[in-house]
This record gives C-alpha cells, structure tokens and sequence, in this order.
C-alpha cells in the first residue's frame, strides 16, 4: 500500500510549512494573499444587538433591499466557495496527495495527545480575546510539560447568536453561520499570534469544518429570499400561499416553528412533504423534524413561507447534500481550503451525522448520503495533505462501512460512554460489549480519538449501539434499545444529591469528568468544593484519563479538565432559579492563568465555574496534581507507541466492574496489557495470555504505573486496588 510524501506540517524542521506542500510562485503567493483578504472581510462585523439587520426590506421597492443582500452574501458560507475553489482548480495542489486510503500513522507519530479547546469559556484579562488568552507563552509551557503536542478549538466560528435569533438557545457556538472566528473569540490577526505561539513550542492546531447542521445565518436568510442557488443548500420547500394555513402561526420572519405531528401529516397529504425518510427509520439519529419560517420578502419581492428540516433543534437547518446545485458540497469544500489551506491546520473535525437518511420513502433503511459525504470530505483533505475526525457517534456496522475509505480517525464507539458508565455505576458490562463488537466489525482502534466528558455532558443516546431492527450488540447480549434503557437507568440512581449540579436531560447527563469523578467518590456538591478531598477526585479523574490513555489512537483532553472544573449554579447564571437552562450546569469559564481580581465572566458572558484544581500554569510544579499525572501518562504512551497499537483480544475477567485489553505494540516492543477495576472494592483478577497471541511462558510483565506489580508467564493472578488501572509491558 502506496504511502504519501511526508507532510510538510509535521516535518520536525519546518514546522509549521504550508500543509498543501506548495510551490510557492509569485503568482500562488498572490493569489493566496488576495483570497485570504476576502474570506477574512467576509466576516464583516456581527450585527450589534440593537440593529434591525434581518429584515433588509425596501419600502419603495417592494422587494429586499439588493444591496443589503449583497452585504449577506460577503457574510455566507456559500459566498466563500468560489474565490475558495479557485485555489485549487486548475492547479496541482489537488494532485499533491493520494486520496485514499487513511494513512493516520504520520499524525499519530508527531501528535497524539491533544488539548480540546473552547475559546467561549476561556476568562481573558485585560482586552485580551480567547485566542490571545490561550497564544500566552506560559500556557504553551504547561501544556507541552504535561504531554499535549497539539490544540483542537471546538466551536470558534461566527454562530447563530450574532444574528438575534434565538440567543438563549446558542450556548455551545456549534450553530455555525460564519467561516470566521466569532467575535469574542478573536481576530485572524490573533489566530496569527496563535498558530506562531504553537509553532516556537512545536504543538499542532485543529478545528471543526462547517457542520452538516448550521445556524440561522447569512445563508439561511438568503435560501429564504431565494437568492439563485442559495435555497438548494439545505433541506428546504417552498409551500404555496394556498397552503399557509396548514403551517404554525408564524414568530417573525426568522424564528423556525417546528411542525407538530397534524401539520406535517396534512402537508404529507397535498404531496408537499415525504410520507417519511429513510432517517425515521434509524433508531440511533438523534431528533429532528420539519420547521417553518414566517412571511419572508425575497429578492424579487414576493412573499414566500418555507419548511425546512432541522437537527435538535429549528435553529439548526440541515445541508441537502443531494441538491443539483452541488451547495452543500461547495460549502464544505470552501471550509476545507480554507481550514487546511490557509490556515494551516493538519486535522479538522466533521460534524456530518445530520446528513444521515435523507431519501425520501422506502423500506430499505439507509444513510445516504452520509458515506458518500464522509468519504468524499475524509478524501478531499487527505489531497491538500490533512487528516478528519468524524466526531459523531455511528452504529459499528456504519462505521464498519465508512471507515476503510473515510475519514482518517472517528470518535471511539468504544471508550466513549461506557466507561465513564462504568465509573459512574461501577458496572463495565456495557464497556466489554463495545470492545467486542469493535473486535467482531474488524475496526483499527488506532483510527479512534478517546476523549473525556467535556461541557457537552455524556450522551446516553448511544448511538453505537443502535441498530436497524434493534439487532443485538453482541453475540448473546441484549438488544441495544434495551441495554440503552438499563445504563439510563442505572446513571440516574447514581446522581444521588447533585440534582440540577448534575442534570439529566433526554439522554444527556451534563456533567464534566471533574463531576464525574466526584460523584463517583460519593462527594456531594458540597463535599467536592472542599480542599481535603481534591486528591480522591484526582485520583479518579487520572483513572478515568489512563484508561483512555492507554488505547490505541488519538487521545483528546478537553480543556476544562485540566482546570477541574465543578457544576455552575442558577445563582451563578439566572435571577430566578427558572429562567436557567440547566444543561448550562457544566458549561462554566475557566482560566489557565491565576485569576485575575473581580474577573468572573467571559466577554460573552460565561460565568467563572468553581475549580477543584490551581491553574494549569501553577499545576505542573505541584506533585500528584492532575497535570503531573497526565505528564505520566504522556511518557507512557511515548515509551510504549500504544497509540499505533493493535487490539488483538479482550482477555477474561471475573468483577463486574472489570475489563482487560491486549494491544500489540508497534515494532518489537512487546504488547500492553490494560486492565482496570472500575468497582470501589479491591479484587484479584486471573488472567490466562493464550499462546496464540504469540505470548508464551517466557513471557514478562511489568506494571508501566505502578512498578510494584511485576510476573512471569501466562498464567496471571493480579491484585487489583480500588478504582485502579494496570497498564503490563508483556515482553
């Protein structure tokens, strides 16, 4: 298998080089500083809260106003896509990098612990913006000292928020509307500072291409005028005027109704909508519908209403990845050029889920056009020299499908969920069910990224394991529907006295892994504030990360980890204990620096969060602190190479809270041997290495954490602490 040229990025002497690997003509160098002028001037400035910026109509020209359109389509998305493709049409640049296949090897090798970033909840001092905050020289030192070779900003981009909407409902920035960066994030002049920040201190940046669902936006607001080819980038249906009866009364132009179950029916009748889709049919896709807009001016002065499909929630509408137009697909390519390309980026994440399903009827179930995206977006980075991750959650069959020709690295099915579960109830029944259904669908644990729970809570959805006709997890097991219903169950008696601290809402649990291993200790709210029990709460969290650590592929650190940071209280957000969302809870700001005095809210107006732990700057002189753990497990994974591991089997345990992994080194280093207790009572567990894992009685093992634990042979009987994790070098 035909392997790509070394990636220029990563080249220990230039980092950080072009990514497209460029010849670098005058005429290039041009055309790209001439293209970089006009992405950066299509941000523009964000709509001032007092402006009445989205109606754009004309009185005396009975129509919306052309210049104001032409303003919207410096702002949108899909304005961006031409000067964008010019890059790279009719050029080499496209032919510089094979396509196919995933090669992740290269970016394993130079970064594979990575710092998940969200520049909303970074505390700034000064004037300082999120980005400048996160460029301070310091924060780039502790961060490389506990490990971390590369920084993933989550959510930087312009949002929905800035265009008035709905601003309550745009808490997490994923509603994105804008290849820019969002105004209290910062300026490509800061990304700048940035990326040379990152570059002297030899660490990689990443960031999220538009997602598959956007915000309501610039783009959004021309589809309704029915700007050219604007309405064919999402899923969306002109309704006849005849026919407006049959919608929700309409709350202004832009505030989406969803449809109730009688609307869309009646729509269904007048062969407006599709009976069904093949998404009804996924028991894994999370929820969504139709909505409709109010009375919308268009550019040629009639009024029109639409109903479009959303994700989660009407503020998000979704990409028609299948119109002729090709919209959607422009649109995302634009985000790739622009990501990989201009801003040098070697890994970008794909949010593409809410592409899943959409083909109207049929008893067949189906995802397209979700591979067909997933593999054309993983193949167009891999050419301008990138690499993907498909951030969304898939059912191990659609993972099964998509991989081998898709993205470079995908979510773990494995690790994402079950074991924070197995923490949390001290059951890891569901965990050794995901290993061996990874094991059985013959996916590379190396092309996984293991992260821990962040602000956006655990997700109980398990989509992994869904199935069409809830077909069981494993060989033996239970339905997943059913096992999904137990584990949901199973959380909730464990929450205890947290309540709104730790709330479940649908299928999420919003807590971080600070809150997480606090409870699992069986602190209350109280109790986890309080200094004497910070080094239980480390302890749990450090077992929690080295478990993960120890896996094969790409490990990502959420920022706020490295803070400990505890739940938010409705008196730290609302007036009134009503009128705060409550998945707010674990969405608090934190600071890598030492607080500034009176500073406890962002420039977007996130609150401080509580913090169990000093500021990462002053963790890493401390001993036993959680970022002189992760130094730990960083050297772990350098002396070994496990994140090139294999998996070759899941040995027998006997605890129920118990699981053990065998990966095969890289080269001829031997295997790992992980295996963890997750149950708050000690215990022994009798391990048997077959000899057709090429493991035989001169075998050695020798505990990479805990020296105290050495054998010889196959036959292994290990002492298992509380709540602890082996990692054994078998050689």
């Amino acid at each position: 298998m035909p392997l790509r040229p070394p990636h220029p990025i990563l080249s220990p002497a230039r980092l950080p080089e072009p990514l497209l690997a460029l010849r670098l003509t005058p005429l290039f160098v041009l055309s790209l500083v001439l293209l970089s002028l006009s992405l950066a001037g299509c941000a523009g400035q964000a709509p001032r809260k007092d402006q009445p910026v989205l109606s754009g109509g004309s009185g005396t020209l009975g129509r919306a106003d052309p210049g104001f359109l032409q303003w919207l389509e410096r702002q949108s998305l899909l304005g961006a896509a031409p000067e964008a493709a010019v890059v790279v049409s009719g050029s080499e640049i496209g032919w510089r990098a094979p396509g196919s296949p995933p090669v992740p090897s290269l970016l394993l090798t130079e970064a594979d612990m990575w710092l998940s970033v969200e520049p909303r909840l970074l505390l700034t001092g000064g004037k300082r913006s999120a980005l400048e905050e996160l460029a301070q020289p310091p924060v780039f030192e502790a961060l490389r000292a506990c490990g971390i070779r590369g920084v993933y900003l989550r959510a930087a981009a312009e949002a929905g928020a800035v265009w008035g909407y709905d601003r309550a409902a745009t808490t997490t920035g994923n509603d994105i509307t804008g290849h820019g960066f969002a105004e209290d994030v910062g300026t490509e002049e800061d990304f700048s500072r940035l990326a040379h920040t990152a570059s002297k201190s030899r660490t990689l940046l990443a960031s999220d291409l538009v997602p598959a669902a956007t915000g309501l936006g610039p783009d959004f607001f021309l589809a309704a005028r029915g700007v050219r080819d604007y309405p064919g980038l999402y899923c969306a249906i002109e309704i006849p005027r005849d026919l407006w009866g049959l919608l929700p009364p309409p709350e202004g132009e832009w505030r989406g109704v969803a449809l109730d179950a009688s609307q869309t029916s009646a729509l269904v009748e007048r062969g407006i909508l599709p009976a069904r889709l093949a998404r009804d049919a996924l028991v894994w896709a999370a929820t969504g519908g139709w909505a409709s807009t109010g009375e919308v001016r268009g550019a040629d002065g009639t009024l029109r209403r639409w109903v479009y499909r959303f994700h989660q929630k009407p503020g998000r509408p979704v990409l028609n990845w299948n119109d002729p137009s090709a919209t959607a697909r422009r649109t995302l390519s634009a985000s790739a050029i622009r990501q990989v390309g201009l801003r040098r980026l070697p890994l970008v994440g794909l949010e593409i889920a809410p592409l899943a399903g959409q083909e109207a009827g049929g008893a067949t179930v189906s995802t397209a056009p979700l591979p067909e995206a997933a593999r054309s977006l993983g193949r167009e980075v891999r050419r301008y020299g990138g690499w993907t991750w498909m951030r969304d959650m898939l059912p191990f069959a659609d993972l099964q499908d998509i991989m081998p020709d898709g993205p470079d690295f995908a979510t773990s099915p494995v690790t994402t969920t079950t074991v924070e579960h197995a923490l949390l109830t001290e059951d890891a029944s569901a965990l050794r069910d995901c290993i061996d259904s990874a094991l059985e669908s013959g996916l590379e644990f190396r092309r996984f990224v293991n992260t821990l729970p962040s602000a956006d809570g655990i997700d109980y959805s398990l989509p992994q394991m869904m199935a069409a006709g809830h077909r069981p997890l494993s060989p033996g097991g239970l339905p997943g529907a059913v096992l999904q219903a137990h584990m949901v169950a199973g959380a909730h008696r464990r929450i205890g006295a947290w309540g709104e601290q730790a709330p479940f809402i649908g299928d999420v649990l919003y807590v971080n892994a600070t809150t997480l291993s606090a409870i699992a200790a069986g602190f209350t709210p109280a109790q986890a504030a309080a200094d004497e029990n910070v080094v239980a709460i480390v302890r749990n969290h450090l077992f929690l990360a080295a478990f993960k650590a120890a896996q094969p592929g790409l490990f990502m650190l959420p920022a706020d980890n490295l803070a400990g940071t505890l739940p938010l209280t409705w008196e730290h957000v609302a007036l009134r204990p009503e009128s705060w969302r409550k998945e707010q809870a674990a969405r608090g700001a934190w600071s890598p620096m030492p607080p500034i005095s009176g500073l406890a809210i962002t420039r977007g107006g996130v609150p401080r969060a509580p913090a169990a732990y000093p500021p990462v700057v002053v963790q890493k002189g401390i001993e036993g602190s959680f970022v002189s753990g992760m130094a730990r497990l960083a050297s772990l994974r350098t002396a070994t190479g496990v994140a090139q591991g294999i998996v070759v089997a899941r040995p027998a345990t006997r605890g129920e809270g118990s699981v053990a992994l065998l990966t095969r080194l890289p080269g001829d280093r031997g295997h790992i041997l992980t295996i963890a207790n997750f149950a708050a009572t000690p215990t022994t567990e009798h391990i048997r290495l077959e000899r057709t894992w090429n493991l035989d009685a001169g075998t050695r093992g020798k505990d990479m954490l805990d020296e105290t634990f050495t054998s010889m042979g196959t036959d292994m009987q290990i002492p298992m602490a509380a709540r602890q994790c082996r990692v054994i070098l078998l050689r």
